[in-house]
C-alpha cells in the first residue's frame, strides 16, 4: 500500500510552515467568515488543504498560493475536481 504523501509531509521551518489540521477549527473559521458563493477568497499557504476543502464547499472562487512545490502537487491532485479552485506555486 502506497503511503499518502500528504500525511508524511513535515512542516519546513525555512518556509515558516505550520499546518491547520483540525476540521472543527476549519469549520468554525468558515462559519465566522460568512463566505458567500459570489465571494473571491485568496488563501496564502493552503498547506495540506484543511481549510481549502471547506472554502471550496462554500461555492466561492478560491485562489490559493502555495510556495512548497511538494504541497502544490498534493493540492493539485486533491482538488482537481473543483472548478472554483485555482492554485499557483509561488511565494
Amino acid at each position: 500500500m502506497q503511503e499518502n504523501p500528504e500525511k508524511r509531509h513535515r512542516p519546513r521551518k525555512s518556509l515558516g510552515q505550520n499546518f491547520l489540521v483540525s476540521e472543527e477549527i476549519s469549520r468554525k473559521i468558515i462559519k465566522a467568515a460568512e463566505i458567500k458563493p459570489s465571494d473571491l477568497v485568496i488563501e496564502i499557504g493552503p498547506g495540506q488543504g484543511a481549510l481549502t476543502k471547506w472554502l471550496i464547499e462554500t461555492g466561492a472562487e478560491v485562489f490559493a498560493l502555495e510556495a512548497d512545490s511538494e504541497l502544490y502537487n498534493v493540492l493539485n491532485e486533491k482538488f482537481a475536481f473543483a472548478s472554483n479552485f485555482q492554485l499557483v506555486n509561488a511565494d
